[in-house]
């Protein structure tokens, strides 16, 4: 008998890679703090996580150099970008025991 178990665990963040599409328009740490540059325009901020090789991305509109908030999601996984320029990051991890 096939058996589904959906667990909830909190990714290591030293397991998460952050890159942006644009370094003119926005910048990232390996934090995953977003910072605005002097220059307005839209930039991709892009997640993955080395273990599972689960992508996120959210896209970055800098106007007047501030954040922001904004939220995305795809199937099993989502991204919000806070106000003060943090990236969170929520994925669904699932896996099935063989009983």
């Amino acid at each position: 008998m096939l058996k589904s178990v959906t667990e909830s665990k909190t990714a290591d963040s030293t397991k998460i890679e952050f890159a942006t599409s644009d370094d003119t328009v926005a910048l990232i740490n390996q934090l995953g703090v977003v910072s605005a540059t002097n220059k307005i325009g839209k930039a991709t901020i892009i997640l993955r996580n080395t273990d599972t090789n689960y992508i996120g991305s959210i896209i970055v509109n800098v106007t007047e150099s501030i954040a922001l908030p904004k939220v995305d999601s795809g199937v099993d996984f989502a991204v919000a970008l806070s106000a003060s320029g943090l990236v969170y990051t929520w994925v669904k991890i699932q896996s099935v025991n063989l009983v």
